[in-house]
């Protein structure tokens, strides 16, 4: 049976240039975690973890957008039961709010410290007043929020591959490429 639906073209790209820059998220501050905060190269990726969680959030309001304007295909009742197209709903949903929580929190860390917000070269607008325990306790938050994020990206790949596997005539993983 072929009752799968493809995503529009529109969602397809967002997805993956947001996974891909969730990505660059993760390598980035790895690096800058492991070499230290010493260093030209460490400083780069700081930087370019920066701009790129800019770029999520803004790539994030654009799917949401997206989403809203065009069709967005529901799981195929054939292979998949109510409950699981519930959970993977729910499980949407809260990646969609930690991909805003992430670079909200980042924002806030960096406006709140002595350092300014700057999206590459340029200077992002100030919404914070500098303020140290303001920074430590979002920074506390930021941390959690990257943990529960890996493990709900990784939760997601995880489920894709299961159910592409598990019901092969969905063909799950077509629908995003």
């Amino acid at each position: 049976m072929n009752d799968y639906k493809k995503y529009s073209l529109s969602i397809r790209l967002i997805h993956w240039i947001m996974a891909l820059l969730i990505a660059i998220q993760f390598v980035t501050i790895l690096y800058a975690k492991v070499m230290g905060e010493e260093g030209s190269l460490t400083f780069l990726m700081i930087q370019l973890h920066h701009a790129s969680g800019i770029l999520v959030l803004l790539f994030l309001i654009l799917r949401v957008v997206a989403r809203n304007i065009g069709k967005y295909p529901e799981l195929p009742a054939t292979y998949f039961s109510k409950r699981e197209q519930m959970h993977a709903k729910v499980g949407q949903y809260l990646l969609y709010i930690l991909m805003l929580f992430m670079p909200v929190t980042g924002y806030i860390i960096m406006d709140s410290s002595p350092y300014n917000v700057h999206f590459f070269q340029f200077a992002m607008p100030d919404i914070m007043q500098e303020k140290e325990s303001t920074m430590n306790v979002v920074m506390e938050l930021h941390e959690i929020g990257a943990w529960v994020i890996g493990f709900f990206v990784l939760g997601h790949i995880a489920f894709v591959i299961k159910h592409h596997f598990a019901k092969r005539g969905a063909r799950l993983v077509r629908r995003m490429l």
